[in-house]
């Protein structure tokens, strides 16, 4: 299968020859959508490389999620179909080709620009760019989203720092509050017409576009915050909804947010990338391990697909001797409804591919998720580990975050262990064990730990015949098989599943298993 299609995109003369309004024909790629819908050409096929990149990237999706190198026939047409079946559609291929923690995080972005964007391949495309810079757009990855939330704080607190506070003291500057401006691109705030608008300077200038806007509006409404209008953030927010219809002034608006002269992200306000990365790296430090934690955003379930499953999501038993059907449905139960969008193969087995580590390692190097699956000798029980990050290749780093969990799948014990965070602990002893999600060396595997017990929830030794488990602070997890009469115990099989839009990236192939052994 090909590999995936990377654009040509100079994002700096871009952004460059955008704002000195020089033609920019040989560069036009994330912000061609509104030039198009706005008259400067009149057909897609005009604007360069576009068709020829959409096309590439929708033929490599689907021929990754069919598993095969058919040719396919991709329609540029616009109008293809309705505007919501268009986001839908992208939104559940998105999906299946890159695993996304938090697809609430991307789904109102993927509706928006459906409205300017009607067409599938074009659309897809366009979302790759985009979340092929999480750093500077909107990306599925919780991490990403937490340090844009504590950026604006952090520029609210130094620009607008009077108006910030008096908002921060009704409850006005919540995650959900913040994410009507940082996640619904103002839609809820805005007219479609206004909210394009705002998609287009977000195209060519990223984030710092709705950092702008975002400061602009608690601007705009300084006297009436000032005057204490406003009682509590539902009530302040509702204000801010009902201009949804027309009413806001935008030209004010955009003077606010945008205009050197006038703008409250004046020239001497506004951070460079120098800048904004140092105050990234002060979230780090301030957030922590909370960086890791799951936001748990509200989506709509149709958009992602899961009000039609098709009964072949997550892991199939046909591909597995350790599960079997009543097993395999509970494990698909404890998947995030991303990953059994997604759906996971089978790529490495120690009764396919030897009691190796290092062969494990090689075959599921860089990718994501990750099920481990084991069954031990003497009483069969079944144990494992979901991983929402690569465990190859191996090093003595931490690896994993808030996703992953540890679990038992066999009859009546069958349980999901899920990260606890650190708020949760009693004592600060546990800090360091809590956030120990998992350590992928060249002579073991570790996940989650004890500092009372000193145990994993799960170990597997580099030979794979032997492992162990224990309580862990890290899981709040119990032993995972207590039956088994001694520690470490012996193991029967090894089975490691992997998202299957990671095996189509990389090239991996999916394995059989040998039903004979």
């Amino acid at each position: 299968m090909a590999d995936y299609p990377h654009p040509p995109i100079q994002y700096k003369e871009m952004r460059e020859r955008i704002r000195t309004g020089l033609p920019c024909n040989e560069a036009r790629q994330l912000w061609w959508p509104i030039l198009v819908k706005t008259g400067y050409h009149q057909s897609v096929d005009q604007v360069p490389d576009i068709p020829g990149l959409a096309r590439k990237r929708w033929t490599w999706a689907l021929q990754s999620l069919h598993g095969n190198d058919d040719p396919v026939d991709v329609n540029l047409e616009w109008n293809e179909m309705e505007e919501g079946e268009v986001a839908k559609e992208v939104m559940q291929m998105l999906i299946r080709q890159y695993h996304m923690p938090e697809p609430g995080l991307v789904a109102s972005l993927v509706r928006t620009l459906s409205a300017v964007l009607s067409n599938r391949a074009i659309l897809f495309s366009t979302c790759c760019d985009i979340m092929g810079r999480p750093g500077w757009f909107i990306s599925p990855e919780p991490a990403s989203h937490r340090l844009k939330l504590f950026t604006f704080r952090e520029l609210g607190k130094r620009i607008i720092p009077q108006t910030y506070s008096q908002l921060d003291a009704i409850g006005a500057l919540t995650d959900t509050y913040l994410n009507i401006i940082l996640v619904d691109m103002m839609a809820p705030v805005l007219t479609p017409e206004q909210c394009n608008k705002v998609l287009d300077a977000y195209l060519i200038d990223g984030v710092k576009t709705l950092y702008r806007y975002g400061l602009g509006l608690f601007k705009m409404f300084k006297d009436q915050i000032k005057k204490k209008v406003y009682k509590t953030g539902e009530q302040f927010w509702s204000a801010m909804r009902a201009y949804h219809l027309g009413g806001i002034d935008f030209q004010q608006l955009s003077d606010l947010s945008l205009d050197n002269h006038r703008s409250v992200f004046q020239r001497s306000t506004v951070p460079p990338r120098t800048k904004l990365a140092a105050i990234e790296l002060k979230a780090r430090e301030a957030l922590g391990e909370t960086l890791r934690e799951p936001l748990g955003l509200d989506y709509d379930p149709a958009m992602i697909g899961e009000s039609s499953s098709t009964g072949n999501e997550g892991i199939n038993p046909s591909d597995s001797l350790i599960l079997d059907s009543t097993a395999c449905s509970t494990l698909n139960s404890f998947l995030p409804p991303s990953t059994r969008m997604e759906g996971m193969d089978l790529t490495f087995s120690t009764y396919n591919d030897g009691w190796s580590f290092f062969n494990l390692y090689e075959m599921v190097e860089h990718l994501s998720p990750c099920v481990i699956l084991l069954r031990t000798v003497e009483t069969d029980a079944i144990l494992g580990m979901y991983m929402s990050t690569p465990i190859a290749p191996p090093s003595m780093d931490v690896r994993g975050d808030g996703q992953c969990f540890c679990f038992r799948l066999d009859g009546p014990n069958a349980a999901k262990f899920p990260w606890t965070s650190p708020e949760e602990k009693i004592g600060s002893s546990t800090l360091v064990t809590a956030t120990q999600f998992a350590h992928c060396t060249p002579t073991y595997m570790a996940f989650g730990g004890s500092n009372q017990h000193g145990t994993n929830a799960l170990r597997i030794d580099s030979d794979l015949s032997q492992a162990s488990s224990g309580p862990s602070d890290t899981y709040d997890n119990p032993p995972l098989a207590p039956e088994e009469p001694r520690q470490p115990f012996q193991v029967q099989n090894v089975e490691v599943f992997c998202g299957r839009s990671s095996m189509a990236k990389h090239g991996r192939s999916k394995s059989v298993p040998r039903k004979d052994r």
